[in-house]
């Protein structure tokens, strides 16, 4: 085990791509250097003295952890005007912090909207907002004086897909907290996620699921490529599951870890492609994260950057090493989903205990049986999902079948997560 483990060490020292890629943690996460905001906000007018704020929403809107009757959204800036009424243009993103009635006017039951407000918040409406400075990185919104989604085509895309988050939404909040689940494993949105349960998945070591990440891009994926191998040549087949891909991360949005998700599938699609196949899996991921950290740079603070890269990392690395040691005593596929989740965790669990000062070693052992079970709920729901926007009233049926096995992970989930965590405090 030593002499392969002094083999492992001396190939990574000798692989470029990953020597670059150790080089650039070291340099972001020790502070020689700052993951500088290429798109940081600036204007000739103070911050504090902003009354206004004009620009193009460039992200989804996100529930706050903290205070439920608030979201979070992405502006990128292009006027601001002042206190004293004097306007200046403005360039770059800032964060806004919106109250819900503005956000929910047009969401299922409306959650906790009075509004009157039909706004459709999504990305690239643009919007004009009356706002108050919290601090140099937030502004409150108090009123929105306008908004509109170009009549460009590119405008019309994004209304469409504004849309199309919209009416999902709606298909899944009929079924109940089945659907709240679906919904955030497939569009990032946790509004009607059950908030105890998402604690639950915390606890159980299981965090990692609600996030979007390599699991549903290549569940979508495969799911699309199965399909077209029925009607076309593997070649063909092989496009389309890179096309659905690319719809799927283009409906969810780019999360750090969907993104590093969907960067890796490219780098893979391509090396195909060109038939090259002496690339392995350790420099795609070194790649990965260059390309990743050159293109978003502000991600790379993210903890779900880091966990997403530390959780690959492991899965190729120690999760490799035993199931080569594993799979001569027992068979490859009785070991395999075991030793992917041990290398996860062997390499999240610094992160973890450094960002929160908890790790649950439960997760281990939650993910063999969750993982399985929630890989069942999504193509169950994918598949009701497409059959019921074909066929409506086939969607109580569709209801009935995935809260069955909705209540099976949620059982599971709270049993797992009783188990004691392991924690750190300073």
């Amino acid at each position: 085990m030593v002499k392969k483990i002094r083999e492992l060490i001396n190939y990574l020292l000798l692989n470029p791509l990953f020597l670059s890629s150790i080089i650039l943690c070291f340099l972001f996460y020790t502070g020689v250097i700052n993951s500088n905001n290429k798109n940081s906000f600036v204007s000739l007018i103070p911050i504090s003295e902003i009354k206004e704020l004009e620009g193009i929403v460039v992200s989804a809107p996100v529930k706050s952890l903290t205070n439920e009757n608030y979201y979070f959204i992405d502006l990128n800036v292009t006027a601001v005007k002042s206190k004293e009424n004097i306007y200046s243009q403005g360039k770059g993103i800032i964060k806004l912090l919106l109250k819900s009635d503005f956000v929910e006017s047009l969401y299922p039951n409306k959650l906790n909207s009075k509004s009157k407000r039909n706004l459709l918040i999504e990305s690239g409406l643009n919007i004009k907002f009356v706002v108050k400075s919290l601090n140099e990185d937030l502004f409150l919104v108090t009123d929105i004086l306008d908004s509109f989604y170009e009549k460009s085509l590119k405008g019309r895309i994004f209304y469409f897909r504004a849309l199309c988050r919209l009416n999902f939404k709606r298909l899944l909040n009929s079924w109940g907290n089945a659907g709240g689940l679906l919904l955030a494993l497939l569009s990032g949105s946790k509004e009607y996620t059950d908030t105890s349960l998402n604690l639950s998945f915390k606890r159980a070591g299981l965090s990692h699921i609600l996030a979007l990440s390599g699991m549903h891009l290549s569940l979508f994926g495969s799911l699309g490529f199965f399909v077209a191998k029925r009607f076309s040549s593997k070649k063909k087949a092989y496009n389309i599951k890179m096309l659905l891909i690319l719809l799927f991360v283009w409906f969810a949005g780019f999360t750090p870890s969907l993104l590093r998700a969907f960067i890796f599938s490219i780098i893979i699609y391509i090396l195909t492609a060109l038939h090259i196949k002496k690339i392995n899996d350790i420099s795609s991921l070194s790649l990965c994260f260059l390309i990743h950290s050159a293109i978003q740079p502000t991600h790379i603070q993210t903890p779900a950057f880091m966990l997403s890269y530390g959780a690959l990392f492991g899965i190729i690395t120690v999760g490799s090493f035993f199931k080569e040691k594993l799979s001569k005593i027992f068979a490859l596929k009785i070991v395999a989903n075991f030793c992917d989740s041990f290398g996860a965790q062997i390499c999240t669990f610094p992160i973890l205990i450094n960002l929160f000062g908890e790790v649950a070693p439960i997760g281990v052992i939650s993910s063999l049986i969750v993982s399985p079970l929630l890989t069942i709920f999504l193509y169950t729901g994918l598949i009701g999902i497409i059959i019921c926007m074909i066929i409506p009233f086939l969607s109580p049926a569709f209801n009935d079948i995935i809260d069955v096995i909705y209540n099976i992970i949620s059982n599971f989930i709270v049993y797992f997560s009783s188990f004691p965590l392991i924690t750190l405090r300073n």
